[in-house]
This record gives structure tokens, sequence and C-alpha cells, in this order.
């Protein structure tokens, strides 16, 4: 798999972004530095439901505050996809419903 040459069934649509498809997996349009913060974050429970650890030795007060407001982005972004893949769960369901 390369950017150039996705694997079978990596389109994705992006109406937030304004793009209707995209043939490329995700993971290319992320820079390294990024990737390796989202994995700092997963390390540190990010996706986990509350708090989770924090990279740094100390309270809240005593992490770098870029790092805190990162955090923050990323799981406000993990809500909107959990959200949308709700909505989406839901109207699966209910079109399933009426099909029967």
């Amino acid at each position: 798999m390369t950017p150039e040459r996705p694997l079978r069934g990596e389109a994705i649509e992006l109406d937030d972004a304004g793009w209707s498809l995209v043939t490329v997996h995700p993971r290319w349009l992320v820079s390294a530095e990024i990737q390796t913060f989202l994995q700092l974050w997963q390390d540190c429970d990010g996706p986990a439901e509350g708090a989770g650890r924090l990279p740094f030795a100390g309270g809240a007060a005593e992490q770098p505050v870029l790092a805190m407001e990162a955090f923050a982005v990323l799981a406000g972004q993990l809500a909107r996809v959990r959200s949308a893949e709700r909505k989406a769960a839901e109207a699966e369901a209910k079109a399933a419903r009426g099909r029967s």
C-alpha cells in the first residue's frame, strides 16, 4: 500500500473537510510528528473515558500547555467521530427496520 496505490476499499468521504471522496488512506495525510503525538496520546489512555494518565510527572498543572491543548483537541475530534458513528448506526438500524 502506498499513497498512490491505496488498498481496495480505502476510499472515504470527508464531507466536513469539503472533500466528497478521498482514495488515499488518512494515515498518509498525517505527518510523522503528528503520528508520534497521536501515539503519545494513545499511550496516555487518551481514547479512554476520563482523564487517563498524563505524559509527564506531576499533575495537570505541570504538563506542557501545548500538550494538554493538543490532547483536548484530539479528545474533541474523537468525540465527533464517535458521534458520527452512532448516528450512522442509528440511521442504518432505522433503515433496516423500515425494510422489514
